[in-house]
Protein backbone atom coordinates (compact mmCIF):
# COMPACT_ATOMS: atom_id res chain seq x y z
CA UNK A 1 0.00 0.00 0.00
CA UNK A 2 3.06 2.32 0.86
CA UNK A 3 3.92 2.60 -3.19
CA UNK A 4 0.16 2.96 -4.51
CA UNK A 5 -0.07 6.58 -3.12
CA UNK A 6 2.67 7.95 -5.51
CA UNK A 7 0.75 7.16 -8.50
CA UNK A 8 -2.98 8.66 -7.95
CA UNK A 9 -3.21 9.18 -11.67
CA UNK A 10 -3.42 5.24 -12.30
CA UNK A 11 -6.84 4.92 -11.17
CA UNK A 12 -9.44 4.08 -14.15
CA UNK A 13 -12.74 2.29 -14.35
CA UNK A 14 -13.25 -0.80 -17.28
CA UNK A 15 -15.98 -2.51 -17.69
CA UNK A 16 -16.71 -5.25 -20.01
CA UNK A 17 -20.16 -6.76 -20.85
CA UNK A 18 -18.85 -10.44 -21.57
CA UNK A 19 -22.14 -11.78 -19.93
CA UNK A 20 -23.40 -12.95 -22.98
CA UNK A 21 -20.24 -14.47 -24.54
CA UNK A 22 -18.67 -16.47 -22.00
CA UNK A 23 -19.97 -18.42 -18.72
CA UNK A 24 -18.54 -17.16 -15.91
CA UNK A 25 -15.14 -17.94 -14.63
CA UNK A 26 -14.77 -18.59 -10.95
CA UNK A 27 -11.57 -20.13 -9.03
CA UNK A 28 -11.70 -21.81 -5.50
CA UNK A 29 -11.24 -19.85 -2.26
CA UNK A 30 -8.53 -20.12 -1.34
CA UNK A 31 -7.82 -20.33 3.07
CA UNK A 32 -6.04 -17.68 4.53
CA UNK A 33 -3.71 -18.97 7.32
CA UNK A 34 -4.87 -18.19 10.96
CA UNK A 35 -1.80 -16.79 11.57
CA UNK A 36 -2.07 -14.18 8.57
CA UNK A 37 -5.74 -13.43 9.19
CA UNK A 38 -5.82 -9.93 10.66
CA UNK A 39 -2.71 -9.02 7.96
CA UNK A 40 -5.20 -9.81 5.34
CA UNK A 41 -8.14 -8.23 6.90
CA UNK A 42 -6.52 -4.88 7.69
CA UNK A 43 -5.28 -5.11 3.90
CA UNK A 44 -8.83 -5.23 2.74
CA UNK A 45 -9.82 -2.55 4.28
CA UNK A 46 -7.01 -0.26 3.54
CA UNK A 47 -7.83 -1.37 -0.31
CA UNK A 48 -11.97 -0.81 0.35
CA UNK A 49 -11.46 2.57 1.60
CA UNK A 50 -8.72 3.81 -0.90
CA UNK A 51 -11.51 2.50 -3.40
CA UNK A 52 -8.92 -0.38 -5.15
CA UNK A 53 -11.16 -2.72 -4.71
CA UNK A 54 -15.23 -2.93 -4.55
CA UNK A 55 -17.50 -5.49 -2.70
CA UNK A 56 -19.07 -7.76 -5.18
CA UNK A 57 -22.36 -10.23 -5.98
CA UNK A 58 -20.62 -11.42 -9.38
CA UNK A 59 -20.48 -15.20 -10.55
CA UNK A 60 -17.05 -14.04 -11.95
CA UNK A 61 -14.65 -14.60 -9.23
CA UNK A 62 -10.59 -14.90 -8.50
CA UNK A 63 -9.35 -15.58 -4.71
CA UNK A 64 -7.22 -13.06 -3.21
CA UNK A 65 -3.84 -13.80 -2.99
CA UNK A 66 -1.73 -12.69 0.35
CA UNK A 67 2.20 -12.77 -0.25
CA UNK A 68 4.65 -10.92 1.91
CA UNK A 69 7.69 -8.99 0.99
CA UNK A 70 11.21 -10.35 1.83
CA UNK A 71 12.79 -7.71 4.48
Amino acid sequence: MDVLPKFPFFRYQNRQDVSNILPPIKQKMRRVPHCKREEFKKMLDEMLEAGLIQKSDSHWASPFLLVTKPH
